[in-house]
């Protein structure tokens, strides 16, 4: 990049934060298991007496 368009850049967007490399970061994943069924949920007899009706 030349200086001139350099200077035009900064012109346009300003001072832009430095550089994030993906090694600078530590990816976090939520490894807990889904707890029973929720207190809303239909009893496995109402549930299959939906997917069976006519």
């Amino acid at each position: 990049m030349t200086e001139e368009t350099a200077t035009e850049r900064r012109r346009r967007f300003g001072e832009l934060p430095a550089r994030i490399r993906p090694e600078d970061h530590v990816e976090l994943v939520d490894i807990r298991r889904p707890e029973g069924r929720p207190a809303t949920a239909l009893d496995p007899e109402h549930e299959r007496a939906l997917h069976t009706a006519a």
